[in-house]
């Protein structure tokens, strides 16, 4: 199975270098489990750790779609992957953590919450300006699990 992996979202300039509060943090946890029996070809961007061999940064709209396409599904957070997949009728296992996936999720897509109490108060509110809590995210296993459906 060709997989598309995205654990991490953009982050905002001002935040100088820490990481985004809807970015995995078990990304390389997941990506050893999945690389043992999968093609999986991570996308993102420049400031984005590699976490597989096969990284490809700062691809268009259009060779995103054309990846999308070419795999069977994806595996990211709540970011521009999950909305690109969802615009090309693909399915892909959505890992949530503050944001709440009844309001910016798809149903087409397999979304991973691991409770609602971890969920930001104010979600039009800019996410980007809540704590990262990786205690609100699925563990890898619950990935796996979620894979084998």
């Amino acid at each position: 199975m060709t997989i598309l992996f995205a654990p991490f979202a953009a982050r905002q300039p001002h935040l100088n270098g820490s990481g985004s509060p809807k970015s995995y943090p078990f990304a390389k946890e997941l990506a050893s489990a999945i690389i043992a029996q999968h093609n999986v070809i991570q996308i993102g961007g420049e400031e984005d750790e590699q976490v597989v061999p096969d990284f490809r940064k700062n691809l268009s709209f259009d060779e995103v779609g054309k990846l999308i396409s070419e795999s069977d599904t994806a595996i990211c957070v709540d970011s521009y992957l999950q909305h690109h997949c969802w615009f090309l009728n693909k399915k892909a296992i959505v890992l949530w953590g503050i944001s709440d996936p009844l309001i910016f999720g798809h149903s087409l897509h397999l979304n991973l919450l691991k409770d609602r109490s971890f969920l930001r108060p104010n979600q039009f509110d800019l996410y980007y300006s809540n704590q990262h809590r990786p205690e609100a995210f699925v563990s890898p296993d619950e990935v796996l699990k979620a894979l084998e459906l």
